[in-house]
């Protein structure tokens, strides 16, 4: 069944409930995920790659000479730190793709 023609026929009617139903935020979220995966900040940035190569040189640094538990309290420091700035990530990324949605709408009525 082709989108449109759902709820009667009415794309609107579609829009409107995909809105309700998180389906658009569903495809926003994997529009931007795909972009994200393709974004290399090592190759756009030699700035994030110093930093990124320091803090790992230090990890392995530092894992020599820690007990095997504080390791693992290391390495699990680490991931938790990863998935918080893959969140913040997501979340800057979803408020400017929202702002410059909005910014757009602005100026086609404006104009």
């Amino acid at each position: 069944m082709a989108r449109g023609k759902q709820n009667g026929g009415q794309p609107g009617e579609f829009c409107a409930k995909s809105l309700l139903t998180g389906e658009f935020q569903d495809d926003l979220l994997q529009f931007m995920c795909t972009r994200l995966d393709r974004a290399d900040p090592r190759r756009e940035s030699s700035k994030y790659a110093e930093t990124d190569d320091l803090a790992e040189q230090l990890i392995m640094l530092l894992e020599p000479y820690l007990p095997e538990e504080a390791r693992g309290k290391l390495n699990e420091l680490v991931d938790v730190q990863s998935n918080k700035d893959a969140m913040l990530t997501e979340f800057y990324y979803r408020h400017g793709f929202s702002d410059g949605v909005m910014m757009v709408v602005q100026a086609m009525m404006m104009g």
